[in-house]
């Protein structure tokens, strides 16, 4: 995934008075349609429309490699907060798809939230100008354009599917692997990444724990995997939230447990419940698509069993139950050792007394 960014030449323009803003954006999934899509193309398109129907204060919001199913999206959201400070009078799009592809969220901005702070809206390619009001068919386009990311979806799982039945990962490449030279399909060893690996196994089979093991890369300044891969190219990557060398207890504990150093494809591990949904599950173990020796293992599988046995790394955190619930939300005074404080306490604030069997 692409950095979302807008320039810092335009990003000047913010306080010139009313902007023009111009959206351009681009998800991994349109980089099929070719480069009538690109954010280079929509920049180019958009910049000549408003120059030439005398737009002025003209300031671009790019989100690249993110999905329309959400307007969670960096900058369409900085866009967002300026309209609601009556900051921007205009916003073009090339086209509604790139406004956004949830019907109900671009429903309630273009009919409400736009509405109520007097902007403007444009899609070039559709016709719509909110100038002249919002015509009948504005709707049934939005819905539209979520059925073709709907249906995108269901290709994409159905394509997973099968490339999963024929052996093939469809997860991210994890530390320690590169895409194969001759089948990009197949994983590769990268011996620098599965070096560290090792070295990460070594230290807990030394006694190590996982936590010192954290803190010994932190030390080192060491790349963590997710760092390593934006910085070798091998995946596309917004920024990191938590610093390139932030090693913690979950992401050593995620390569000491994870099977594909060992040669195994281990797919839908997790599960979203919507296309529209960002949040991964965990799928229950039946569930998984198990392969195994479908590629070169980087840990030995007597190595990798002892470093796992008696594993004491990341608990799963159990749901609480409802009494468990019940004790947490109970205020203060059962904080409070004796009855004559619970007495006084009681009498002070006002709050009944309570008592667990």
């Amino acid at each position: 995934m692409k950095r979302s960014n807008s320039r810092p030449q335009e990003a000047a323009n913010l306080t010139e008075g009313e902007i023009t803003a111009l959206y351009l954006r681009l998800s991994r999934d349109d980089d099929l349609s070719g480069e009538s899509n690109s954010i280079a193309n929509q920049r180019a398109q958009l910049t000549e429309y408003a120059k030439k129907n005398g737009f002025k204060n003209i300031v671009a919001f790019v989100d690249d490699g993110i999905s329309g199913a959400t307007i969670d999206r960096e900058n369409f959201q900085k866009m967002l907060e300026l309209i609601e400070l009556d900051k921007v009078k205009t916003v073009i799009v090339k086209d509604m798809s790139r406004f956004g592809r949830n019907y109900l969220e671009v429903g309630n901005l273009t009919e409400i939230v736009f509405p109520q702070h007097n902007v403007r809206l444009i899609a070039v390619n559709d016709g719509v100008d909110t100038a002249d009001g919002i015509d009948d068919f504005t709707p049934f386009r939005n819905v539209i354009n979520e059925l073709y990311l709907k249906d995108l979806s269901r290709k994409l799982r159905s394509s997973q599917r099968i490339k999963s039945k024929q052996g093939y990962a469809i997860g991210l490449l994890p530390l320690g692997y590169i895409h194969g030279a001759d089948d990009p399909k197949r994983w590769a060893v990268d011996e620098e990444g599965a070096e560290l690996v090792r070295r990460i196994y070594a230290m807990r089979l030394e006694g190590t724990s996982v936590n010192n093991i954290a803190a010994i890369l932190r030390r080192e300044k060491v790349l963590t995997p997710a760092a390593y891969a934006k910085e070798k190219g091998y995946r596309k990557l917004t920024k990191t939230t938590r610093g390139d060398i932030f090693w913690d207890k979950s992401t050593v504990t995620l390569i000491l447990t994870n099977r594909a150093y060992l040669g195994d494809v281990i797919n839908f591990r997790t599960f979203s419940r919507s296309y529209k949904l960002k949040q991964r599950l965990d799928n229950p173990k039946e569930k998984w698509e198990i392969h195994e020796g479908v590629h070169d293992p980087v840990i030995d599988r007597d190595v990798w069993g002892a470093g796992t046995k008696n594993f004491r790394g990341y608990q799963v955190p159990q749901a609480e139950t409802h009494r468990e619930k019940y004790v947490r939300r109970l205020p203060v005074l059962f904080r409070l050792r004796r009855p004559s404080e619970l007495q006084v306490h009681a009498r002070q604030s006002g709050q009944p007394l309570f008592f667990l069997p």
